[in-house]
């Protein structure tokens, strides 16, 4: 079956900007510009019907973010309710329980991947399986998966991942893609 996705990271909306020798009007810009360019692939997924919003990692700068950026996010994943939303919380947004995507009731169509351990939501109706690791700390000097993903032929099979798969010293969850 075919399916229609957006795929995007590191948006970190909510960054607070700090430029040398300016003030902050440049700043509140290019902070606003971020949600500006979020709410455009909304707009996308909305007009042109796209079954799924894949969201890998780092959409916010900070899982301290302030409850105006926060609802601000949710009224504009409101918007589509027809796109299964899939959140993979990265290094700079990682799940918390009492922190950012532990404090929002999302709409029905957003799913978050809330373990470092492989978690998988599936879409029966759309032939598809997604697969993902979340970030619940801030640094993993090792990827924190090693066995197999079980992929059906039959179906369409995602992994979203959020790490590093250049440096294998990294503290971003090193990915050795040869695996």
């Amino acid at each position: 079956m075919k399916i229609s996705f957006i795929h995007t990271a590191d948006l970190h909306l909510g960054k607070q900007f700090k430029f040398k020798h300016m003030r902050s009007p440049y700043g509140d810009f290019a902070r606003e510009s971020l949600f500006s360019i979020f709410g455009k692939m909304i707009n996308t997924a909305k007009k042109n019907k796209i079954d799924f919003l894949l969201l890998s990692g780092d959409i916010f700068d900070t899982p301290q973010i302030g409850m105006q950026d926060l609802d601000r996010f949710v009224a504009l994943l409101s918007r589509i309710p027809d796109t299964e939303v899939i959140i993979l919380p990265g290094n700079h947004d990682f799940y918390q329980k009492y922190a950012l995507y532990g404090l929002v009731d999302f709409p029905k169509n957003v799913h978050v991947f809330k373990n470092d351990s492989l978690e998988e939501f599936s879409f029966p109706e759309k032939k598809t399986r997604i697969f993902g690791l979340a970030w619940t700390k801030d640094t993993y000097r090792e990827f924190p998966f090693s066995g197999r993903v079980d992929l059906r032929e039959e179906d369409n099979n995602i992994i979203m991942l959020h790490g590093d798969a250049t440096h294998s010293s990294s503290e971003h969850m090193p990915i050795n893609i040869s695996d």
